[in-house]
């Protein structure tokens, strides 16, 4: 992908592009993801929600409205908010997408062959039918990742993303918007940003292999997926890579993340999402 047009990005704050990965790579981590379902639904299984139970979803709603502090360990509470196990996520498998040649191109054109760094771990992600616990508000990415400095982040569709999957939608304009740092909080993620004034875009349809290359600072949300949507669309739903430039003068990623981590203690993260990034890995 020689001469990547990034002139959308560079525009509205966020750019599709098709056909990116290789059909290897995505094969490959779907497969990956696929089996990590099953170390997923093995941490629920003390509430008794199971891969094969149609009513899962409002058994993971009910549980998490249920639970006092302290009753759910944090890592069942990030899975059940749709986020595969840890182990999975630090899984060097999962590496394939960031180094595959068509999306280090896009990242070579977007930084302009600067040093890039991929965050760790990244965000995979499944999304149960009807489980609106997993859908994400309006929100920047930088204010969940203030850990970080200047990044992008690539939404990678590992599933067709259609009316039935949900998916993410991004609201036109907001790319520009100042970052918002404070302590809003919620239930189960962050509070919603204004999005007032942005029109709302669906970002579908998308297949395996494409992705959507987005900055910090640009208003979306995730979308819950349809009780319609068939069993076999459930699983490996998504997985994220938000990359940092570096300056490659001794400065790393690990000490970055520690030192920014301990320079911020206010700001609350996505469950699952918090005092595990602790490392950035180099993607050469």
């Amino acid at each position: 992908m020689a001469g990547v047009d990034i002139s959308g990005l560079r525009r509205d704050g966020y750019q599709i592009l098709r056909g990116v990965l290789s059909p290897g790579v995505v094969s490959s981590v779907q497969a990956f993801l696929q089996e990590s379902l099953a170390q997923a639904f093995a941490a629920m299984a003390p509430w008794d929600i199971r891969a094969d139970d149609p009513d899962n979803s409002r058994k993971v709603a009910a549980v998490l409205a249920d639970a006092r502090p302290g009753d759910l360990p944090e890592a069942v509470q990030s899975i059940m908010l749709g986020h595969f196990p840890l182990a999975t996520r630090l899984s060097e498998r999962l590496w394939a997408i960031p180094r595959d040649a068509g999306l280090r191109a896009v990242l070579d054109a977007a930084y302009g062959g600067r040093p890039i760094f991929m965050h760790m771990p990244p965000t995979a992600r499944f999304i149960l039918p009807n489980n609106f616990g997993a859908a994400v508000p309006p929100h920047q990415d930088a204010t969940y990742n203030q850990h970080l400095a200047d990044f992008y982040t690539v939404w990678v569709p590992l599933v067709e993303i259609d009316d039935l999957c949900g998916g993410m939608a991004v609201f036109e304009g907001s790319q520009d918007e100042p970052e918002l740092l404070d302590d809003r909080k919620s239930e189960q993620w962050l509070a919603a940003v204004a999005t007032t004034g942005f029109p709302r875009r669906a970002c579908r349809p998308l297949s395996p292999g494409d992705l959507i290359i987005f900055n910090k600072q640009l208003n979306h949300l995730q979308q819950a997926a349809d009780s319609r949507l068939p069993a076999q669309r459930v699983g490996a739903h998504a997985a994220e890579h938000r990359h940092e430039v570096l300056s490659g003068l001794g400065r790393l990623a690990q000490a970055c993340a520690r030192s920014a981590a301990m320079a911020r203690p206010r700001t609350r993260r996505k469950p699952g999402a918090g005092a595990d990034v602790t490392r950035g890995s180099s993607l050469t």
